[in-house]
């Protein structure tokens, strides 16, 4: 449904009014994608050059250091990750391009020809991490951008964000929960049950959410294994989707990425998703479930998240009264680099 052309919390409103003419939201389309970040599994990540010194800020504990005090790359990271170090993340700034090309098949039960597209988008996250007393981490950052394309349609990619989305948030002190918020405050603000559709915030948050993995205490030897899980909020045009996802990690060893020996990771996910609104009057009951796989990267010496890829797959059904049922099957990649 098109919305009105009004400023939808910091999103244009003649951008958002041509993303919601796609099969499903384009917004919602690129975070159901990215909140399944998923690779192939025999995927090896790509020779590159090595790559210059990140511009992050540094921790405050090696602010001033002699150069030589510094963590470095080669052998003392080697070893840290080959022995099985633990990760812990290291405060400072770091800035990560989060992109997916989403392609979106639309079939239904009155036996109507299946139609699909290809949607791609790319946002960029900032963030600033900072070290608490007991051990957790602040979160605050910002998507400076965010833009959406069709594959195949000879135009620029469209920027949907009018202004940058600020949020906030904490990784706990067990590692094992992100909590993040849009806004600057400290608290998360008041938003009604079910989510606040005219806003693109909780679609927004599962992006930068692909910004932090999330990696308990202790040595990551291979083999070890933990789970997660998030319940985020998004929209299909007025009807909010609950998408709950539960993750599985494994340790699988080292890997060279440039010039950093990285303990490297795979998370497999299985996804939920449900909601039910209004649309032009009607009700509308979407229901679905789908699955993916990422591989993500970690320094372990200098306490950082190097980026991932991964693939989803999510199959949705969407009924109204006295319609027939539509099938959507949503096929997405998705990458994550670290900006230097």
């Amino acid at each position: 449904m098109t919305p009105p052309r009004r400023q939808l919390h910091g999103i244009r409103a003649d951008a958002a009014a041509t993303a919601a003419r796609a099969p499903l939201l384009v917004v919602g389309v690129a975070l159901l994608a990215a909140a399944a970040c998923t690779p192939p599994s025999a995927r090896q990540p790509a020779a590159r050059p090595p790559a210059p010194a990140p511009k992050r800020t540094p921790p405050a504990s090696n602010r001033g250091a002699s150069p030589a005090a510094a963590p470095t790359s080669g052998a003392p990271n080697a070893a840290a990750a080959r022995a099985g170090a633990p990760f812990s993340y290291a405060p400072g700034s770091y800035r990560y391009a989060v992109t997916s090309a989403a392609t979106i098949e639309l079939a239904s039960d009155s036996g109507g020809q299946q139609r699909g597209e290809t949607v791609e988008s790319r946002a960029v996250v900032g963030l600033r991490l900072t070290a608490r007393g007991d051990g957790a981490r602040a979160v605050a950052g910002t998507v400076d951008s965010f833009t959406v394309s069709r594959a195949g349609v000879p135009a620029p990619a469209m920027p949907l964000l009018a202004a940058p989305l600020s949020f906030r948030g904490t990784l706990d002190p067990a590692r094992t929960r992100l909590e993040l918020h849009p806004g600057t405050s400290a608290a998360p603000p008041r938003v009604a049950a079910g989510g606040d559709c005219n806003s693109p915030s909780e679609a927004l948050l599962l992006l930068a959410r692909e910004a932090l993995a999330v990696v308990p205490p202790g040595a990551l030897a291979a083999g070890r294994t933990w789970d997660d899980s998030t319940v985020s909020t998004v929209c299909r045009g007025d009807v909010p989707l609950t998408v709950r996802s539960v993750h599985h990690y494994r340790v699988e060893g080292v890997e060279r990425r440039g010039e950093t020996d990285a303990v490297h990771l795979t998370r497999t996910s299985d996804i939920g998703v449900a909601g039910q609104g209004a649309q032009r009057g009607l009700t509308v009951t979407v229901s679905g479930r789908g699955s993916a796989r990422a591989d993500l990267y970690l320094d372990v010496v200098a306490g950082h998240f190097l980026g991932g890829e991964g693939e989803s797959t999510l199959q949705l059904d969407l009924s109204a009264p006295d319609r027939a049922t539509q099938h959507v099957t949503q096929r997405a990649r998705v990458r994550v680099e670290e900006q230097l």
